[in-house]
């Protein structure tokens, strides 16, 4: 996950707490960009938990200028990473992960 833009989000007291970060190493830490010297590029977020669905939106510029943010540019392929753990712990290492190829 080195060098990864990253969206995290988790539920805190029945809210969603979404956090622009990225991931300075392998296998983390995964910061807010802000702690790095970035910035949070997020217009708008949220999210919303029904019985186990947990699912979170968010909108963001598509080139933001911030270099702890990958570029979206149509028609070049960005490799997007997912994962997911089995609790809100913010310190919990998700269990279940993967990765797809898109062409926005």
């Amino acid at each position: 996950m080195k060098d990864a833009d990253i969206v995290f989000g988790m539920m805190v007291d029945g809210g969603a707490l979404v956090i622009d970060s990225f991931s300075s190493g392998d296998f983390g830490p995964h910061s807010a960009d802000v702690e790095q010297g970035g910035t949070d590029d997020l217009l708008a977020s949220g999210g919303s938990r029904t019985g186990s669905t947990t699912t979170f939106e968010w909108e963001r510029k598509l080139v933001t200028g911030d270099s702890r943010d990958v570029p979206v540019q149509r028609g070049v392929s960005v490799q997007v990473i997912w994962a997911y753990g089995p609790s809100d712990n913010a310190g919990m290492r998700h269990g279940t992960r993967g990765y797809a190829q898109i062409v926005p």
